[in-house]
């Protein structure tokens, strides 16, 4: 009995050691892709950006960006993720705003939220396009 207590303990151990993500797959309508994924720790309550990754199916990755290199706030009606822009994005900065009210309410896994891809220059011009966002969920 001992034994089969003993190994309850380590698997219940285990699988709350298991990485836990969530975050969002967007594509617009040109075919670009973005991916932002964060950690989760469950203890704090917080959603720490983990990865911001820009890509397109014929250009290949365009930036990516890790931890603090990602900025992230919590607005009223949506959560923003913004960071630097480099040559092949052309702009000074590459922002993503996602309709969720991190906090205040739950999306399933899978489904579709919309949301805004803005490239701003250094002049402070802005492109904007729309995104549709898939919510992403890992071990839930």
């Amino acid at each position: 009995m001992k034994f089969f207590s003993l190994i309850v303990f380590i698997s219940i151990n285990l699988f709350s050691l298991s990485a836990n993500a969530s975050g969002f797959r967007c594509v617009d309508e040109s075919g670009l892709h973005v991916k932002i994924y964060n950690f989760l720790h469950g203890e704090d309550g917080t959603r720490l950006p983990a990865v911001f990754v820009l890509s397109h199916p014929t250009r290949g990755t365009l930036l990516v960006a890790k931890g603090t290199q990602i900025s992230k706030k919590n607005f009223a009606s949506e959560v923003q993720y913004a960071v630097r822009g480099n040559a092949l994005t052309q702009s000074k900065y590459v922002i993503v705003q996602i309709a969720f009210k991190e906090g205040k309410e739950t999306i399933p896994k899978g489904e579709i939220v919309s949301g805004r891809l803005i490239f701003s220059n250094q002049g402070g011009a802005k492109t904007l396009s729309g995104l549709s966002c898939a919510r992403y969920l890992k071990n839930f």
